[in-house]
């Protein structure tokens, strides 16, 4: 089956419109049309998205094995790399790897159940509250020596030094 077949079967599948899911993907009615009726491929991001949309792997969607499919998005990519300058290229890799960042985080959190999380907020603030303690040290022993100090400096003033 193409894919546009199958982008019409997962839509209906979902009770949803051809207008429903092209506001969804933020693209024209005529494109979806193009899309189901197999006029034009949406790009690997597009077919991610859609796949998201689903709740399906990528694979169902594309109804091809994985090594295709990989072979077909290294295709795509080097035609659009070819098209980019290196700036474009170096800047659109950063993006991704925030992005990539962000999305990793987030599954993260929400993989935890909620008394893992209640776990990691209480070991963030026990490490806030031991970083507090030893700067709380360190301004005591500030002050200590400044007593000291100020104490040096009163004595030489008052003309004592005790032997020292």
């Amino acid at each position: 089956m193409a894919i546009g077949d199958n982008i019409k079967r997962y839509r209906k599948i979902n009770k949803m419109t051809q207008t429903e899911l092209a506001n969804k993907l933020n693209k024209s009615l005529r494109t979806i049309q193009k899309y189901e009726s197999n006029e034009i491929t949406p790009p690997p991001s597009v077919v991610r998205f859609i796949s998201d949309i689903f709740n399906i792997d990528m694979n169902k969607l594309l109804d091809i094995e994985d090594d295709v499919y990989d072979d077909l998005l290294s295709e795509y990519i080097d035609q659009r790399l070819s098209k980019m300058s290196i700036d474009d290229i170096i800047t659109l890799k950063n993006q991704q790897l925030y992005e990539n960042e962000l999305e990793n985080k987030e599954y993260l959190y929400d993989k935890l159940e909620p008394k893992q999380l209640e776990l990691l907020y209480l070991s963030k603030i026990n490490q806030l509250e031991e970083f507090i303690k030893i700067k709380d040290k360190e301004i005591e022993s500030c002050y200590k020596f400044i007593d000291k100090q100020g104490e040096l400096i009163n004595k030489l003033l008052s003309g004592g030094t005790d032997g020292k």
